[in-house]
């Protein structure tokens, strides 16, 4: 009869539990540890009324639901290992909790709560509703630029450097893979440049679009090697595919949970991984966590709870423990390789995590203006007005993914290595983010500069190709952007010739 209501128990958990977040339990269970007389203790009584076990089927489906199976060696989920936790929590060992309970009350009381939480949310999703330049311009801007043979010569002479940079480094190959098969293509006609220039143009521009995935080849696909020691090539890999989630406008919140808990680098451990990793590991979790607890199931379109629904919390002591003891039983066996969260955040901190939490919450809401602001019929007819509109959401996006760093600080205090290794997270994928949306301007110039910063940032100096790259692919950037003939002549005036030289 026991194993039978133990596998019910497990069955009636799974059935019943539903998307809530710490926010929206703390206040459930403080309604019921206020309709109890201040305490949870008669919830376990043998006499109960129908609607006491039903508050002991709510009040152990939240327990459950914030009980870490994920990230700690913790015991079977059962009503009494769950109320043993609870007990040690600190935020919560300070109330009232109730005694041990048997399996069949627990089970009668788990499938009332079952079918409420079903009767719920059938309601609420019945009401849940969707929330160039000409080849003639080319030649004639080389024309006016060719006053002289021995700007000829010069220029002969920078094609053919070019040439020989693509064809020797195999990172400005995998880089520039189009604009490297025409300049090997031409061969021994590169003196006769000017008639391949239009084709030459359209391959810079082919590969400057295609820059974010040519960077991914680069450093996760074909040449993992070339990354610093500190920098494996999965961890890289998860913040691609970062990027690629933010600019086709996934929600931060996905995002958030990406990093935290399906990236492969947080299920994957490598030999000889750098220590730096496991601590980034804890953190993203960390702000998993976080960002999950003041989710608000009830505004679809926002991405966590609005910042005057957090100042209520603020002001109900009870609620607020309650809150704060969910997050607490959800992450206290993350660990950053020296410590756990449970060594490390205490009551007493609370009130310095909250403040990073009330900051979050307000980020939250700017993004959603900034959503909203975008969505308009305004935003969405002028161009110019929309790209600035997603590089808001951007920077208020990386402000966001900034939060992890002030709530490792609480969590995992004094550990400047973490620190660091966040700041390159946030550095990896902004400039990533900022390369995908000036592809889409066609902000050639700048694709090359960030790529210039991100390849100086990443790989080991023995394979350090900026000078190149920001030399030949700011050439390639302004062809491609010219608009007449005139901007070609100035381009090639400035790189073609040497400093000093364009009086001849």
């Amino acid at each position: 009869m026991k194993r039978f209501s133990s596998l019910l128990f497990s069955l009636l958990f799974l059935s019943g539990l539903s998307a809530q977040s710490a926010f929206e339990d703390a206040f459930a269970l403080a309604n019921i540890y206020r309709a109890n007389g201040n305490s949870f203790k008669p919830l376990t009584k043998s006499d109960a009324a129908d609607s006491t076990l039903l508050q002991l089927g709510i009040f152990l489906e939240i327990m459950n639901r914030h009980y870490d199976t994920i990230w700690g060696d913790t015991p079977t989920p059962s009503p009494n290992n769950l109320i043993s936790a609870y007990r040690k929590n600190p935020f919560f060992k300070k109330y009232e909790m109730p005694p041990g309970v048997n399996a069949e009350a627990s089970a009668m009381a788990l499938s009332m709560a079952s079918s409420v939480t079903k009767s719920r949310a059938e309601i609420a999703a019945s009401g849940a509703g969707g929330s160039g330049i000409s080849v003639a311009r080319l030649a004639d801007g080389v024309a006016k630029f060719l006053v002289k043979r021995t700007k000829e010569e010069l220029t002969i002479a920078f094609f053919e450097e070019f040439r020989e940079a693509l064809a020797e480094n195999e990172q400005l190959h995998i880089l520039f893979p189009t604009t490297r098969m025409i300049l090997l293509g031409i061969g021994d006609q590169i003196y006769n440049f000017n008639a391949y220039l239009d084709s030459m143009r359209d391959a810079f521009s082919a590969d400057l679009k295609n820059m974010h995935r040519n960077l991914e080849k680069l450093l996760v696909d074909e040449q993992v090697y070339i990354l610093k020691d500190t920098i494996p090539a999965l961890y890289m890999a998860g913040l691609f595919t970062v990027t690629k989630q933010l600019v086709e406008k996934a929600s931060v919140p996905e995002i958030i949970g990406y990093l935290g808990k399906d990236a492969a680098f947080q299920h994957t451990h490598f030999d000889n991984e750098p220590p730096s990793l496991e601590k980034v590991r804890a953190a993203l979790r960390m702000t998993y966590v976080i960002s999950e607890s003041v989710k608000a199931h009830s505004y679809q379109s926002r991405p966590w709870i609005a910042p005057e629904q957090f100042r209520m919390l603020a002001k109900d002591r009870l609620a607020l423990d309650f809150y704060l003891g969910l997050v607490y039983e959800q992450s206290k066996n993350l660990s950053n390789g020296t410590q756990k969260v449970a060594d490390a955040f205490t009551t007493d901190k609370a009130d310095l995590l909250l403040r990073h939490i009330g900051a979050f919450v307000e980020l939250g809401e700017e993004l959603y203006e900034v959503t909203q602001r975008i969505e308009t019929g305004e935003y969405q007819k002028n161009d110019t007005l929309l790209y600035q509109g997603y590089f808001d959401y951007l920077q208020v996006a990386m402000d966001i993914f900034s939060s992890a760093k002030k709530f490792s600080a609480v969590t995992f205090p004094q550990d400047q290595v973490l620190q660091k290794k966040l700041e390159e997270v946030n550095f990896v994928v902004e400039r990533l983010s900022v390369i995908s949306l000036d592809v889409r301007r066609k902000r050639y110039s700048n694709v090359i500069v960030q790529a210039g910063l991100l390849l100086n940032e990443l790989i080991d100096p023995a394979y350090d190709i900026s000078c190149p790259l920001l030399r030949f692919g700011a050439f390639m950037a302004a062809i491609s952007e010219s608009q007449n003939s005139d901007d070609v002549a100035a381009v090639m005036e400035t790189f073609a010739l040497p400093r000093g030289s364009s009086y001849i």
